[in-house]
């Protein structure tokens, strides 16, 4: 393990180089939308306007967010269920809430539950603005002590290890915050606990439970994998993971740019199952599997990110954890359950939401709250693929009709078909003519399955 040195970071550092303010605007007005998103981005605030919760769940999945403003009367849910839900998986953003029907109670209430501010409307668009500006003050100390949780004692924030300098953070992960070091001119990233998951814990046993991450990955070496360097406790006991910098964009960019062909989404979706399938046999579950969650360099490299939620698999191939772990949209029907069993069948459940919303560029399963989704997930059947895309491969639509199985039994005992299958498509020898033909190609699967909606 490393030396540990005291360097001193200002708190202006912490947030410092993370680009422009990001701000999330959810609000069914679209004249009220334009306009607040003109105000903030004149004021040089970076904003995505979405028009439902729906959307604002979608949003909140693979990107952080310094402000979150939102109407107090959205359908789908309540304004207190959506300040709970962002308080406890984004604890650092600050939510301001416009009241088009205001009330003394519910001003109080939403205060308490964590809101920075409830602004009657119609509210002039300065004060709106001067208020983003004050959460965002707020935000840094907020920041800071999620860092730090005996601030009062300790005046910086941690100490850093020997040579590593501070580049920028990089965001948070569902146990962690992320910066990007440099050591002797070489990136990394340093991945740092959140200390605001277990406030009730002593730091040391949260550490503990937050370097089993690094504990896990150091024994698992695969090119698809994100390598571990180092891990340990710095001099204040503050929990790190040295781990390697990527230089890519999560897969959420290179889905929603839309620009690679078919050869290419086979080639990531080929890695991802490769990754899935190493960790598999080596017993462990990866438990969070989504587009946020798997980096994607300049030649197309896939490397599988933050096992924050990863398990170990017991003896008998399950964990069996209640609480509900793991990005909505994403989880199996069995994650749901408070007496599921989760094993290996649902990291590929999983895989195969994210490998239809690669392929189709949509998600299979949607809802206005969690559950609503928890709903679509466990009950309804997917549009088909080739709804959406008329020409996708039949390979492709009837492996992902397997993976999405409602009942784990019924899903892929494991990858390797799935495997064989998308590299036999890749095959040079295929013809562009071959990619559109109504039958199996390579023996897997043969006619099209009607287990879609």
């Amino acid at each position: 393990m490393m030396n540990d040195t005291l360097k001193k970071v200002t708190d202006t550092q912490v947030i410092s180089e993370h680009g422009d303010a990001r701000v999330l605007l959810v609000s069914r007005d679209a004249e009220a939308r334009d306009k607040l998103t003109e105000a903030f981005t004149k004021k040089d605030f970076e904003v995505k306007a979405v028009e439902n919760v729906w959307k604002v769940f979608e949003a909140l999945i693979d990107y952080t967010f310094d402000i979150f403003v939102a109407d107090s009367n959205l359908p789908g849910t309540t304004c207190g269920e959506l300040i709970k839900y962002c308080s406890k998986r984004h604890p650092a953003m600050q939510i301001i809430i416009l009241a088009h029907d205001p009330s003394v109670a519910e001003a109080v209430e939403m205060t308490k539950l964590g809101a920075f501010n409830y602004l009657e409307m119609p509210a002039d668009e300065k004060k709106i603005m001067a208020q983003a500006r004050m959460a965002l003050i707020e935000k840094k100390d907020k920041l800071i002590k999620h860092l730090v949780p005996n601030l009062a004692l300790n005046k910086h924030i941690f100490k850093f290890l020997t040579n590593l300098d501070v580049v920028k953070q990089l965001g948070r992960g569902s146990t962690g915050i992320v910066f990007q070091v440099k050591k002797s001119n070489a990136n990394y990233a340093l991945k740092i606990l959140r200390s605001d998951l277990a406030p009730e814990m002593h730091q040391l046993q949260r550490g503990g439970q937050f370097l089993s991450e690094a504990k896990i990955l150091s024994n698992i070496k695969h090119p698809n994998i994100v390598e571990i360097y180092d891990y340990g406790f710095s001099d204040n006991y503050m929990p790190y993971i040295l781990m390697e910098f990527i230089k890519g964009h999560p897969l959420t960019k290179i889905i929603k740019n839309d620009s690679l062909d078919v050869k290419k989404r086979l080639h990531l979706f080929v890695q991802m199952c490769k990754a899935i399938q190493f960790i598999h046999k080596n017993k462990v579950l990866h438990r969070d599997i989504k587009p946020g969650n798997v980096m994607i360099t300049d030649d197309l490299t896939v490397k599988l990110t933050d096992f924050g939620l990863a398990h170990i698999i017991d003896t008998h191939g399950s964990s069996t954890e209640n609480e509900i772990a793991g990005s909505p949209a994403y989880m199996s029907p069995e994650a749901f359950s408070e007496n599921g069993t989760i094993d290996h069948h649902s990291d590929i459940f999983s895989l195969g939401v994210l490998g239809y919303e690669l392929f189709t560029g949509k998600k299979p399963f949607f809802g206005n709250n969690i559950p609503e989704i928890r709903h679509a997930i466990c009950n309804t059947k997917p549009i088909a693929p080739s709804n959406i895309i008329p020409d996708i491969n039949i390979e492709i639509e009837n492996m992902l009709n397997e993976m999405l199985a409602k009942k784990p039994a019924n899903r892929f005992n494991d990858l390797t078909k799935i495997i064989n299958s998308t590299e036999s498509l890749m095959s040079p020898l295929l013809k562009k003519r071959q990619l559109k033909k109504p039958k199996g190609l390579f023996g897997l699967f043969k006619t099209r399955n009607n287990n879609w909606a």
